[in-house]
């Protein structure tokens, strides 16, 4: 399976959810077939890629689908393997597009003056005026905001070139700008290229409307967005006692701050109350309004109740079409990808082998996807496509080997590369032994993040030691401020785990709240405020089950306050013969010492009261103690020794 076969199956799901998709931009048009006799009576149409379609061809049709908002939602679900290599390539070649046309001179006067021309030779109903440069930017926005609800971890991709770009309401405020200052307009359309039609519409300015509120919810907050200084952010020097933040060190994750989202204000003058009411959400994030301005605002905006529920529904219809995409990626991931384990002509009727073929088919998909090329400045991690860190820092394993796919492992690396696309701090949970530390090990190597803090607590472990601390300056009675690892970390963009996070106390606790909530670390004491940089990425991990002293009652009672702000990926154990698999695999030489090794830990850890044999590490039907004085007739441990 290569990249081209993927794109071929996924661009045919689109023609198929939307008949008119092949039709809607020339490079569509390129790749695209219309099947013999589809259509008829009435039905839909019916389309295939073509069979000479070249790899960037396909890529052009679906980097156009991702920024159609029309199609941007079923095009990032259908194409969700590749969907960052597409989208990637599509906005690059967008920018390299916007700069041709801003070193282009006089471009749209000649085209302008020709369209005239036209038109007094009576042509005008047959002349398509195509998009300005403008108005594709702002569909590209409104796509993108789209995508970045349904794909959360096409940030990267997506920040790439919104940092190039004007924001999507740039021209139309501009436009009502020039408006009111010649006192009058013909409702928020004027100051734009002549011809451009669509771009003066009600319906177009909605649609930025929409894309402004899903962009800043997705990438700024009040502050950041708005370009206004967060007095305590780690920039000072070190006369200051303050964070020190190398000049290449990663800026902050508002990315948004050359964005003059004050601007935005000015749509609030727009004839349309729909375009109003929706901008008003948008404020919240973008000049920082109370809640309660916000709410006084839409209710000034909407007329009645009905008006009201009508905005509501227009906004909440796009937001379920999102809502049901994602679930669709769970619930109906639609045509298998080849893989030779489907072409498998007959099923066994066992129950056992039915199950170890649906593994070994998930693994053969997971090896399929794992081959694929990944986006630029991405890897894939089990199959799915992950940031990779520009810089990486110094390896941790010195060289060592690295993680032993078993199939258990390579779905633990699938599990946590599709939680890192969420966006949000992730809590690994699994019993002693499962290989918590060794998959975010991996995971990190992979991505670049080798220098990451691994932070162990307990009981005894106090906020001042992960926050910072005054210490001994160099000069008599002078005291300086010391930041702890985990602001250091904050401050510089990097990887944090923090192993058993359930046995802190609540003092630290307390001070990771608003990390997990707002990406921003709070030091009392000091009035500093850091914000997390670009990169910065934080792991938990909680054993649970009875490999923790006091068993499993003990490890559930401990409730964990933050339950709520993780995204939780349950790490599953090896079993069968995969702790085999990872003895010879790291010890080569041990291998004919294997079996009596494991079979001696499955012994150990059952009369610790660790799980059964098939529970425990090496654990098999065929493991259950051969050992002499460990087995009675019905195979149980009874520790009666001759």
């Amino acid at each position: 399976m290569d990249l081209k076969e993927v794109l071929r199956r996924g661009l045919e799901r689109i023609a198929e959810r939307c008949p008119g998709a092949p039709e809607s931009s020339p490079s569509a048009a390129q790749s695209f077939a219309e099947v013999p006799g589809g259509g008829a009576g009435g039905g839909a149409r019916r389309w295939r890629v073509r069979k000479g379609a070249s790899e960037d061809a396909m890529l052009a049709a679906a980097g156009s689908f991702l920024l159609d908002p029309r199609f941007a939602v079923p095009a990032g679900g259908c194409l969700r393997p590749v969907a960052l290599h597409a989208l990637s390539h599509a906005l690059d070649a967008r920018l390299a597009s916007r700069r041709t046309a801003a070193s282009s001179s006089g471009r749209d006067e000649d085209d302008g003056k020709s369209r005239k021309k036209q038109r007094k030779g009576g042509e005008a109903d047959a002349v398509v005026h195509p998009r300005s440069a403008d108005v594709m930017h702002e569909r590209a926005c409104a796509a993108l905001g789209m995508l970045l609800e349904l794909l959360p971890h096409a940030k990267p991709v997506a920040m790439r070139y919104l940092r190039a770009t004007p924001a999507p309401f740039s021209r139309l405020c501009e436009a009502l700008r020039t408006e009111e200052s010649s006192g009058g307009g013909d409702g928020g359309g004027g100051g734009m290229a002549g011809d451009d039609v669509e771009g003066a519409s009600r319906e177009h300015a909605l649609l930025v409307a929409r894309s402004c509120v899903r962009l800043l919810r997705a990438l700024g907050t009040a502050a950041e967005g708005s370009g206004a200084r967060v007095p305590s952010a780690p920039e000072r020097d070190e006369d200051d006692s303050r964070v020190v933040r190398p000049a290449d060190a990663p800026a902050s994750s508002g990315v948004l701050a050359h964005w003059d989202c004050s601007r935005a204000l000015r749509l609030l003058r727009h004839p349309d109350p729909e375009v109003r009411w929706t901008i008003s959400a948008a404020l919240e994030r973008a000049v920082g309004l109370p809640a309660e301005t916000i709410a006084a605002l839409r209710s000034a905006h909407a007329a009645d109740p009905a008006t009201s529920h009508a905005f509501h529904e227009g906004w909440e219809e796009e937001s379920a079409s999102i809502a049901i995409e994602k679930a669709g990626a769970y619930l109906n991931p639609g045509p298998p990808l080849p893989s030779p384990s489907t072409m498998r002509s007959e099923r066994d009727d066992d129950d056992e082998e039915e199950e170890e073929d649906d593994e070994e088919e998930e693994d053969a998909l997971l090896a399929d996807l794992q081959r694929l090329p990944a986006a630029p400045g991405h890897v894939r991690v089990g199959g799915v496509e992950v940031r990779r860190r520009s810089t990486a820092g110094p390896a941790k394993n010195n060289g060592a080997a690295t993680m032993i796919r078993t199939g258990s492992a390579a779905r633990n690396l699938r599990a946590v590369a599709l939680a890192l696309c969420r966006n949000k701090p992730l809590l690994l949970e699994g019993p002693a032994g499962a290989g918590k530390s060794a998959v975010l090990e991996e995971v990190a190597s992979l991505t670049g993040n080798d220098d990451f803090v691994v932070l162990h607590l307990d009981a005894q472990t106090d906020s001042k030691s992960l926050l910072g601390s005054y210490v001994v300056g160099a000069a008599p009675g002078e005291f300086k401020w010391q930041p702890g690892a985990l602001t250091q970390a904050v401050a510089f963009g990097r990887w944090v785990v923090i192993e058993d996070v359930d046995l802190a106390p609540f003092e630290v606790l307390a001070a990771l709240v608003p990390l997990l909530e707002e990406r921003r670390l709070y030091v009392p004491g000091r009035g500093e405020s850091v914000p997390a940089a670009e990169g910065f990425q934080l792991f938990g991990t909680v054993t649970v089950g009875g490999g923790r002293s006091g068993g499993a009652a003990a490890a559930g009672a401990r409730a964990d306050p933050l339950a709520g702000l993780w995204a939780r990926v349950a790490v599953e154990p090896p079993t069968g013969n995969e702790p085999m698999e990872v003895l010879c695999g790291v010890h080569p030489r041990l291998e004919p010492l294997a079996p009596a090794m494991l079979e001696t830990l499955n012994v150990a850890q059952r009369m610790c009261g660790q799980g059964g044999a098939a529970a425990a590490p090496g654990g098999t039907k065929r493991s259950r103690s051969t050992l002499p004085g460990f087995e009675d007739s019905d195979g149980d441990v009874d520790g009666d020794v001759d």
